[in-house]
This record gives structure tokens, sequence and C-alpha cells, in this order.
């Protein structure tokens, strides 16, 4: 798992869209939906509302997609490079000490336990179990 700007799989739109009452997209757009809603029973012919109905879905998928990549940015600014290292690390060994930690990232112990916390702040990391025997859980936050 790496934390930089990902592409968005299709599943996630569809998760999130899924969610997403087809009454709220109609309400939003409630005075275009009856004009086009009765323009086509009048003409017989569903094409105007298909054709409605289909943008104000594309509409919502794009607003989807952009509200994802604006919280991954967030998150990947929030991520220094050394940062990354020690969450690479962790994924690959939770049980790594930080003297290990210090080593492998080429920083001094200090600089470890200092970017730690704060991806601890962050919600990225967490400790797991005593300080001598435990482990380290990296969250994943996409």
């Amino acid at each position: 798992m790496r934390y930089a700007l990902k592409e968005h799989s299709a599943f996630i739109i569809i998760e999130k869209f899924a969610r997403l009452p087809v009454e709220t997209l109609i309400k939003e757009n409630q005075k275009e939906y009856y004009n086009v809603l009765g323009a086509s029973d009048n003409a017989a012919n569903s094409t105007k509302f298909i054709e409605f109905m289909l943008s104000v879905i594309l509409n919502t998928i794009d607003e989807i997609i952009e509200t994802e990549k604006k919280v991954t940015q967030k998150v990947t600014l929030k991520v220094t490079a050394n940062q990354q290292k020690i969450i690479e690390v962790l994924e690959s060994n939770p049980y790594v000490t930080q003297e290990e930690l210090s080593n492998i990232v080429g920083i001094t112990r200090k600089s470890i336990i200092a970017n730690m916390k704060k991806l601890k702040e962050n919600g990225l990391i967490k400790h797991i179990g005593a300080d001598k025997n435990g482990y380290w859980q990296v969250i994943d936050v996409f």
C-alpha cells in the first residue's frame, strides 16, 4: 500500500454512488426534472428524459471523483518522504524497532520518534501491545 496519490477505481466510485439516493439527485434538479419529464411525456418519447437522468448521474460521478482526489491529496500532503519510508517498512515488518528504522530510513532515532509521532497523530499508524513486545499497525486510510 502506498500513500501517494492513487488512481480511483471504478469500484470506489460505484460504492459511493450506490449509497446516494436517486431521490436526492432528483430533488437537487427538481425543476429541470419535471420539465424534461413533461416534455418526454408530451412527445411520447423518453429519449430526453433518459439523457437528462444520465447527465445527472454523470455529473454526480464527476463530483465524487473530485471529492476523492481532494481527500487523497490532503492525506498525501501530510506524509513526508521519510514518513512514507517508515510506513513501507512497518508494512513489511510490524515488529521493527526504532533503531532498525533509523538505520533503514537513514535518519536519527530522534527523527524516527518525531516522524512516528506525527504518523500516529494523523491516524496513519498505531502501536498494538506493550512497548517491548508490541507491534505497529499501518491504518488503511483509502
